[in-house]
């Protein structure tokens, strides 16, 4: 909730700085932050010491699942979309036979054979795609086509970002009641319904408290989707299997938003 907290505030400065400032700027404002992280983390972060380890990294797993996802990164791409994507399908196959001989694999395959593993995984797979599609493309429709000022778009983007952790909390709270099923569906409705209503809403005379509105919208249903599945896949598994399921669901986010914006990319490109 802190983070999407930060993430409405740095929206909001980033308008600002390209708006008053050279573009540059937003990235070379990171760089005291990131020096002050790395103070505080070997100044103040102490580990306990554990016990040794039995277990061996997964090397051949993750070197193959990495190039996998590589590979299907640049299929989406102009990059020879049809070779990489054939690339990354045998990268896939080869990935599965590593992971059912390997001792420790980096991805149980058992976790993505538990049904509700698997829809976690491919919904927050969706709404990652979804996500980055909207956050790098609704700013440019702002400034390109409706002529606002960069600290406009980055307005238009910040109901996404106040929506999202007020439903967080309201989850939070909500699963001891309800459990996870109900909000998660929720929480699909209404991002599925605010795009159905966004996608008209795009046109060279929108309104921008519109947008917003409906991107407000889709912060909540994110916001209950995803704090709902992440919760109820950490309850059901084990506290062993704990980090390596949350770290699926987190991945498959990740490249689906990888994805969201190299789809999202090649249709405006079509479009255009």
């Amino acid at each position: 909730q802190f983070a999407q907290a930060i993430l409405c505030i740095g929206s909001l400065i980033g308008g600002a700085i390209v708006a008053t400032m050279s573009w540059r700027w937003i990235f070379l404002i990171n760089l005291p932050f990131g020096v002050a992280a790395l103070v505080v983390l070997w100044k103040a972060y102490r580990e306990a010491p554990r016990a040794a380890l039995t277990g061996s990294l997964d090397l051949a797993g993750a070197s193959t699942i990495m190039l996998a996802s590589l590979l299907i990164l640049l299929a989406t791409s102009d990059a020879w979309p049809l070779f990489t994507a054939l690339g990354a399908g045998v990268l896939l196959l080869v990935f599965v036979a590593i992971e059912r001989r390997a001792h420790d694999p980096v991805l149980p395959l058992t976790l993505l054979s538990r049904r509700l593993i698997a829809v976690a995984t491919s919904t927050l797979l969706l709404h990652g795609m979804a996500m980055m599609g909207v956050l790098n493309f609704l700013p440019l429709h702002v400034q390109g086509v409706l002529g606002r000022a960069p600290t406009e778009a980055g307005l238009v983007i910040a109901p996404m970002l106040v929506g999202w952790p007020l439903a967080s909390v309201a989850t939070s709270k909500l699963l001891m009641r309800v459990g996870y099923r109900k909000p998660a569906w929720l929480g699909a409705g209404l991002t599925a319904g605010s795009l159905l209503v966004l996608a008209p809403l795009i046109t060279a005379q929108a309104a921008t408290w519109t947008l917003g509105l409906a991107l407000f919208v889709f912060g909540l249903g994110n916001g209950l989707t995803n704090t709902a599945l992440i919760i109820g896949v950490q309850a059901s598994v084990g506290w062993g299997q704990r980090g390596v399921a949350t770290a699926a669901l987190l991945f498959a986010r990740s490249m689906g938003s990888a994805l969201g914006v190299g789809i999202a990319g090649q249709a405006a490109a079509g479009v255009v």
